[in-house]
């Protein structure tokens, strides 16, 4: 049975990335959040984006969401607080790209909350990492 809730990491997809960004050097992690986010980000608007992919992102996003804001206690949450790289400014702007295809229409996580209850728990969690990317909250977790 697979994890599933409102909080970015929890979920399969974020698991994952999780997982692998536990066995990576800093250069190597920073490379595959920035590849995480790209994809995600990089999606035309028409195309269906799936559910594994779109909970990476969201956990990527959460994670560059946390260094900006410094929240450390969300990446030993994780156990991320050594592996993830202190600056990770540049991933910023394609952090917010891939949150907003996340919530767009063709997809399927966002698609998925939206026939639950919790789907404006969901969605603002996700703002919330938006708002503090762009430095309008301090919120990621």
């Amino acid at each position: 049975m697979g994890a599933s809730g409102t909080g970015p990491f929890e979920n399969d997809g974020a698991l994952d990335l999780c997982d692998e960004l536990r066995d990576l050097d800093g250069k190597a992690a920073r490379d595959l959040l920035r590849s995480t986010l790209a994809t995600v980000a990089g999606f035309d608007e028409d195309d269906y984006l799936e559910k594994d992919q779109a909970e990476a992102a969201v956990a990527a996003a959460a994670i560059v969401a946390a260094r900006r804001v410094g929240d450390d206690a969300t990446l030993r949450r994780c156990d991320l607080h050594v592996t993830v790289p202190d600056d990770l400014d540049d991933l910023v702007e394609v952090a917010v790209a891939a949150l907003l295809r996340v919530v767009g229409q063709e997809s399927e996580l966002s698609n998925l909350w939206a026939d639950t209850v919790y789907d404006g728990v969901w969605r603002a969690r996700v703002q919330a990492n938006v708002d503090a990317l762009q430095g309008t909250s301090g919120a990621t977790g």
